[in-house]
């Protein structure tokens, strides 16, 4: 505080505002109330209405930054005179950072004339759009097209099929859409924009390129011609089918496992280590047990034939000796 008991600011913000006071020593001299303002800019009104089953919307986004003291509303006047004019309140949304005010609307008011006027007001002053003249009817703009799915077809290496749901705000079954899609492969700048029959919400494109991922939009129009069309949807991707690889041909023919004939009794050399991950067996063969038995008695019985057939003649001729002797 200067001696002229003056207070200096070279720069403020909105959120400068507020009381000051002076001070000498400990007493307090005076206080001061800042408010920092600027008059607001004059609006300029943007109106839409997503469907016939829809109220309207008024909006306006400020291009400068406003205070939190900064009000709106609108006043809506229906018919060409726009006589009786009713207030309608109108809020500002900090993260889009505009306006938006609702005018109330009905089935029957599918094409009704409206005189509307928007008013700003703040600390430092008070300023109004311009009369804005609107028919209803010219106001309707759905919203895009949503879950655009884009789908190979088999067998069918050129072509895509492409499904779509109506915008969920439109919330009417007494009005209906008709659409409109484009397309183009990635290596392309240009799209093919196709118009379809009323209420449709599936299309087949039947000259997609092959091998290459393609890129599809849809919009959406009141099935009479009211509004405008709604904004493309978000592109949606899909890539034409392409026929599988062929699988290899393996041979049916298992393969024999390689096994290692090592006992319990025999240590592991480098020629022949332990698998430590195998079972501790006796003899580790490849070869079926009933295979190996079979050979084995057929040899057991052999020889016991043999001998048998030997024992027999050595008993035959122990009897016939002494015989031999008696007769001499």
């Amino acid at each position: 505080m200067s001696e002229q008991s003056s207070l200096f600011l070279p720069s403020v913000l909105f959120n400068d505002s507020g009381w000051y006071s002076c001070h000498a020593g400990d007493s307090v001299l005076r206080f001061v109330r800042l408010t920092v303002e600027e008059p607001p800019e004059v609006p300029y009104l943007t109106c839409y209405r997503r469907s016939f089953a829809k109220d309207i919307l008024c909006e306006w986004k400020p291009s400068r930054q406003l205070s939190a003291r900064t009000k709106a509303k609108l006043w809506v006047g229906k018919g060409l005179m726009g006589g009786n004019r009713t207030e309608q309140p109108c809020r500002y949304y900090s993260r889009s950072q505009k306006f938006s005010c609702r005018i109330t609307m009905t089935h029957q008011d599918e094409d009704i004339a409206l005189r509307v006027t928007m008013c700003v007001v703040n600390a430092a002053g008070a300023t109004t759009s311009e009369d804005k003249y609107l028919m209803t009817g010219s106001l309707v703009k759905p919203d895009p097209p949503e879950n655009v799915r884009v789908t190979p077809v088999e067998k069918a290496p050129r072509k895509l099929r492409v499904t779509w749901r109506y915008p969920s705000s439109w919330g009417s079954k007494m009005y209906q859409l008709r659409f409109q899609l484009r397309y183009r492969a990635d290596i392309l700048q240009t799209y093919l924009e196709v118009e379809l029959p009323l209420e449709t919400t599936f299309y087949v494109i039947h000259d997609a390129l092959q091998n290459l991922p393609h890129r599809v939009q849809v919009r959406a129009h009141e099935e009479f011609n009211y509004g405008t069309w709604s904004e493309w949807s978000r592109e949606s991707t899909g890539t034409p089918w392409t026929e599988p690889p062929e699988a290899e041909m393996t041979s049916s023919v298992p393969k024999i496992p390689d096994y290692d004939f090592v006992t319990p009794d025999m240590p592991a050399t480098p020629e022949s280590p332990v698998d430590p991950g195998k079972p501790n067996v006796g003899v580790a063969v490849a070869v079926d047990l009933h295979s190996c038995l079979i050979p084995a008695v057929t040899v057991i019985l052999a020889l016991a034939l043999v001998v048998g057939i030997v024992l027999r003649k050595r008993v035959k001729i122990l009897r016939e000796r002494p015989r031999k002797q008696n007769a001499s």
